[in-house]
């Protein structure tokens, strides 16, 4: 995972606050879901080329459970307390 990503959720969190409803950490995940380019942009360059031609499910792959247990130990409160 990019060493970032804390800060790459902060951003997407702080920019998608007036849509979001309830608790961050379950409009985080859903929208990884939807969508594998949402996965890949927490990752590193030679994590992505990894993942190249196979066929996954995120939350089943070692930085799929990485990213899952970071955004829940950070963002799993409701976006009322949220403070960028």
């Amino acid at each position: 995972m990019k060493k970032a990503a804390l800060q790459l959720a902060l951003q997407i969190v702080n920019y998608n606050k007036q849509y979001i409803r309830g608790n961050i950490a379950e409009y985080l995940l859903p929208s990884i879901d939807m969508d594998v380019v949402n996965f890949f942009q927490y990752l590193t360059e030679e994590e992505v080329e990894s993942y190249d031609g196979v066929a996954f499910t995120w939350q089943h792959t070692e930085e799929g459970e990485e990213l899952e247990s970071m955004i829940r130990d950070n963002f799993d409160y409701n976006i009322e307390e949220f403070e960028y």
